[in-house]
């Protein structure tokens, strides 16, 4: 997985972009997680702490149950793997590299780990290292469709996001309808600036039974970069308080009133 050229975007975003638009929520790369990523989502909004201090909290609580079952004995493979994955959820990338470090360490064979690991490392900023440990997990278990979407999660940070579809496409082949794929999917498209495209996936995500809170908050957000505020609080208001979506809306609405920002350069070519 060395060859990871970038390909070409139809905007060419700034590194800070990705920031703004992680708020996506690069969903279903952990299978323990209904909502998760490489990064621990982040609320840029300011609108949506309701939410996301629900899913810390019960972040916290784990890292902090497998983080002492862990100090008991450090070479639990289970107990290593989940404390790794909450430590990296909460942004703790280091520690998770760390504790994730020795325990493939001890067990080299063991998949889980191998691309928790990956991940890991992808989100301490570590990606080539990151997407070799995924790889080596997707060789030893090629039918995964959670570590071929995480590859394709990786590959979009790194800006080759033609390369991640196709992993994503992968993933959707062996889960179909995936809504956690799918908004997946839905972010590669964002991030190259591709919003009716992105549209297009989040609204067949939140359309499955199992779509959860933040691929609603996607879809909102991006029908609000669109500038399609009514359709977006009808979204925003299934989950987040009336003063939230007002807020969100009022974010989403200076974003696209800056001439130079690459929302509003979007919203333009449409």
């Amino acid at each position: 997985m060395r060859d990871l050229a970038n390909t070409t975007t139809a905007v060419k975003f700034r590194p800070a972009l990705w920031r703004q638009v992680s708020a996506l929520a690069l969903c279903g790369v952990l299978a323990a997680c209904a909502s998760d990523g490489v990064n621990a989502p982040r609320d840029v909004s300011g609108g949506a702490q309701d939410i996301t201090a629900e899913i810390a909290d019960d972040t916290v609580a784990q890292m902090a149950y497998w983080g002492s079952v862990y100090d008991r004995d450090p070479s639990d493979g289970k107990a290593a793997l989940n404390y790794g994955r909450a430590l990296r959820l909460l942004g703790k990338d280091k520690q998770a590299v760390s504790v994730l470090n020795r325990a493939v360490a001890q067990d080299s064979e063991n998949v889980d780990l191998l691309a928790e690991y990956g991940k890991a490392l992808a989100a301490a900023g570590r990606t080539l290292e990151g997407a070799d440990y995924l790889q080596r997990a997707q060789v030893k278990r090629p039918r995964d469709w959670v570590i071929i979407s995480a590859e394709g999660v990786v590959l979009d940070q790194m800006g080759n996001h033609m390369a991640a579809r196709e992993k994503y496409a992968r993933a959707l082949e062996l889960s179909p309808d995936n809504p956690n794929v799918l908004n997946n999917m839905a972010l590669s498209y964002a991030l190259s600036g591709e919003i009716a495209q992105a549209e297009t996936y989040l609204r067949t995500a939140v359309s499955q039974p199992s779509a959860n809170v933040q691929m609603r908050q996607n879809l909102a957000l991006v029908l609000g970069l669109r500038g399609n505020f009514q359709e977006a609080r009808v979204y925003a208001s299934a989950d987040l308080s009336a003063s939230a979506v007002e807020n969100n809306i009022e974010v989403m609405r200076a974003m696209l009133a800056q001439p130079e920002s690459p929302w509003a350069q979007l919203q333009n070519m449409e």
